[in-house]
């Protein structure tokens, strides 16, 4: 798309391009072995925007290619502070209408005096507005004399003297801190300061697309921030501070926050214990935790769970043990809601910034769940049974008797419950989380009555119970039907788990849902297909399982485009180098790279130093076409090895982690 939106060469500003950009130097005139200051000027078109060093959600920054005299040298980009900008409901980072871009230059000691010295600069860019993103290139230039004693340039180096002054610097007094965690919290010791904003230099530590969100205390404030493909916690954590002062004036610092705990008297997000709350606030606490439990029953992340227990009343659990069922219904409801609750607690006490649904922040509970789901619906519409009767989907997933399904029930409808926030809950939640222990557990058991109290009531109150149509044909039906929301709710948890583990996390929870799926179909056959369903399942989670722990960030290698060009480029550098023909519709591909990609693989590629390229022919490339036929291949995937010198090595389709050891280890011994 980017390439048919290019604008010619010639385009002229708010015609067919969006930025004019032009080289401005400090100095009028330059002595040999001084040092100034080059800027890029971005004049850009009204309601477009260019990037900043991290772009954000989307876009890419400016990029500068030097051609300089003999000698000269050029520094990197130093960037400006940048806005945050919302475009097609992106957060994106950049400038709008006019920014300066300034590079430090050193003039070689041995430049000629007279001589005029050349600066020339291809700058590659990106421009967007709210729907239309453009590439464009430009070319600019510079022409300075050199002379024994050097001048300042009247107009330019007022302006770059101003602009060099309002760049972000660091100031080492203020103290920062990163507490890692399903929702990071950076803590800043600057009493004071309000309404924060954390621009990372790291495009991968943060989720552009949510709020951060910030507190404040005696001592200064904290973010909580929303994590990223790579969350921030383990390492360093470096950025850009935007605040306001007790003046109301704007600043923009630049900070590296430690990891560690979060920084004392910050903020609530230490959930230190607030004041404590009067009767009359208490009460008003505990009834909207209570009204909010009651509406979370038809919230619809709740509802085919409830269902299903519904459908289970029908089938004649309004018998002589109803009354029983609903005590092991409410108490597994209540049983739960306490257990979050004092997970909760644990968690707020180590420095966690959690709420409502915080369990779910992790990609291997949000995988479990929806394995959880997809095997309840896969009994519903009668892929598996346990037991002969029509059980609900607790008891069927415990194999236990009715009692036991109760309590599953119960428990799975509270876990299923997280993602949703009812009315009233968000306050009384709120409230919880600032309050002692015991008033915490008040809360959140008032809530677990709540929720509990509408099926619960079915189970004692006759006159509900006759309200339930009589057993029939038409259940089994219905018990069929029900499954489809168990699959809605499965693709819904699959669709959470892509944000946060991207694609293969996805296909190893597919993959690992097939293979269960296939050994509940054949278990009911014999215990030796039960054997061979558990192996299946067993072998494909073993392949497939660090995607869905968070793992694959960690393991993933250091990767980047494939071409000929390249793989030259590095052997002339006397690196080997290993290149992957994959597609990302080569199942075969995915197993690999799952199976023998693994952390000790990327620490032997580090060592040794080995470049990973990867030919990626998922779209088609002619190119990738022809490496394949060269080396006797018609599709992917294939693998080849270069050692620093010698030919490649083919290895073979089926990879293991051993085997790329082996490859990458073996040439340097």
């Amino acid at each position: 798309m980017f390439a048919a939106l290019v604008a010619p060469a010639d385009a002229q500003l708010f015609g067919p391009r969006r930025v004019e950009v032009s080289l401005h130097a400090s100095r009028a005139a330059i002595a040999p072995g001084e040092t100034f200051t080059v800027v890029l000027r971005q004049r850009i078109a009204e309601h477009w925007h260019t990037y900043w060093r991290n772009p954000g959600a989307a876009g890419e920054p400016a990029e500068l290619t030097w051609s300089l005299p003999p000698g000269f040298a050029a520094g990197q980009i130093q960037w400006p502070a940048p806005r945050a900008i919302l475009a097609a409901g992106l957060v994106n980072y950049g400038y709008e209408n006019e920014v300066l871009l300034p590079v430090e230059m050193r003039v070689s000691p041995s430049a000629q005096h007279g001589a005029s010295a050349q600066f020339t600069a291809d700058v590659y860019l990106v421009v967007c507005s709210e729907d239309t993103c453009i590439p464009e290139e430009s070319t600019v230039s510079l022409s300075i004399p050199i002379v024994a004693q050097g001048r300042d340039d009247p107009e330019w180096a007022p302006r770059i003297a101003a602009a060099l002054a309002a760049l972000p610097r660091r100031d080492e007094s203020v103290t920062a801190r990163i507490t890692g965690g399903p929702a990071p919290v950076l803590s800043v010791a600057l009493p004071g300061a309000r309404d924060p904003y954390f621009f990372a230099f790291e495009r991968d530590a943060l989720d552009y697309d949510e709020d951060q969100r910030a507190s404040s205390g005696a001592e200064g404030f904290s973010i909580v921030l929303p994590p990223g493909v790579e969350p921030p916690g383990q390492a360093p954590l470096s950025g850009l501070l935007a605040y306001t002062d007790a003046d109301g004036a704007r600043h923009v610092l630049e900070i590296s926050a430690t990891p560690g705990p979060v920084l004392p008297n910050t903020s609530g997000v230490e959930y230190a214990e607030g004041a404590s709350l009067d009767a009359a606030s208490m009460v008003a606490a505990v009834v909207l935790a209570f009204l909010g439990g009651l509406i979370l029953n038809i919230m619809p992340c709740v509802l085919p769970v409830l269902s299903v227990k519904a459908l289970a009343f029908a089938g004649g659990a309004q018998a002589g043990e109803a009354r029983k069922h609903g005590v092991f219904y409410f108490a597994g409801v209540m049983a739960t809601f306490l257990a979050l609750a004092g997970l909760l607690i644990a968690l707020r006490g180590a420095g966690e910034a959690v709420g409502w649904g915080f369990q779910l922040q992790a990609p291997g509970v949000t995988a479990a769940l929806a394995l959880l789901f997809f095997v309840v619906g896969l009994n519903l519409a009668g892929v598996f049974h346990i037991g002969g009767s029509a059980q609900n989907a607790g008891a069927s997933l415990t194999a236990s008797g009715g009692a036991a399904g109760a309590f599953f029930t119960g428990a799975l409808a509270v876990v299923a419950a997280t993602p949703c926030t009812a009315p009233f809950m968000a306050g009384a939640i709120g409230v919880a989380i600032t309050q002692s222990t015991a008033t915490t557990l008040l809360i959140f058991a008032a809530l677990g009555l709540g929720f509990a109290l509408p099926l619960t009531a079915l189970h004692f109150v006759p006159g509900l119970q006759r309200l339930i149509p009589k057993p029939g044909a038409w259940m089994e039906r219905a018990r069929n039907v029900l499954a489809f929301p168990m699959f809605a709710a499965a693709v819904w948890l699959a669709w959470v788990l892509a944000e946060q583990t991207g694609p293969r996390g996805v296909l190893a929870l597919l993959a690992i849902a097939a293979a269960l799926a296939f050994a509940l179909f054949v278990a009911r056959w014999s215990r030796i297909w039960l054997a061979a369903g558990a192996l299946v399942f067993a072998l494909t989670g073993a392949a497939f399982w660090r995607p869905l722990l968070g793992v694959e960030a960690q393991a993933a290698l250091i990767a980047e485009p494939w071409s000929e060009a390249r793989v030259t480029q590095l052997r002339n550098e006397g690196r080997g180098v290993f290149v992957n023909f994959t597609a990302a519709w080569c199942v075969t591909c995915k197993v690999n790279e799952a199976a023998a990609f693994t952390p000790r693989v990327a620490a032997a590629f580090a060592e040794e130093n080995v470049a990973y390229l990867v030919a990626d022919w998922t779209n088609r490339d002619d190119a990738i076409a022809a490496a394949l036929t060269q080396h006797g291949r018609a599709g992917v995937p294939l693998y080849l090895f270069y050692p620093p010198d010698g030919e490649p090595q083919v290895l073979p389709q089926l990879l293991s982690e051993g085997l790329m050891l082996e490859t990458i280890e073996g040439d340097a011994e």
